[in-house]
């Protein structure tokens, strides 16, 4: 695996603003094409999602990540989400950045209007 590979474990802040934090999380991107992620969010809401992803050039990939979105207590679905992502590698391969567009869906697929973009943010955790 190359250093400046994406495939690894990552922590990721997810930004609206330089100011504003949307959400947080563990990524792990494998080499098959595949993302996993655990938000920072209580398990009730749904906090695990995952993805997938291809290179489009050189430490460039672009993610498709979708979950599933619940009523604040947790306790029904509401319908999903996608975020899409495009992120570059650093060349030392120990951050990557990027942007993101966040949208919801009902249950039935229809776009509820809600949608958020921002700047993605992550640093590399490794085996020391």
């Amino acid at each position: 695996m190359a250093s400046d590979s994406i495939v690894g474990l990552w922590h990721v802040t997810y930004s609206l603003s330089p100011t504003v934090v949307f959400n947080e999380s563990f990524d792990t991107w494998h080499r098959d094409g595949t993302e996993y992620d655990n938000a920072y969010l209580p398990p009730s809401e749904g906090s695990v999602c995952e993805g997938v992803w291809k290179q489009i050039g050189p430490r460039k990939v672009r993610l498709h990540h979708v979950g599933w979105t619940f009523t604040p207590d947790g306790a029904t679905l509401t319908g999903t989400f996608t975020l899409d992502e495009t992120s570059t590698v650093a060349p030392n391969g120990e951050t990557y950045s990027g942007t993101f567009i966040f949208k919801t869906y009902d249950t039935d697929g229809n776009f509820t209007g809600t949608e958020f973009d921002g700047t993605v943010a992550a640093t590399r955790i490794a085996v020391n």
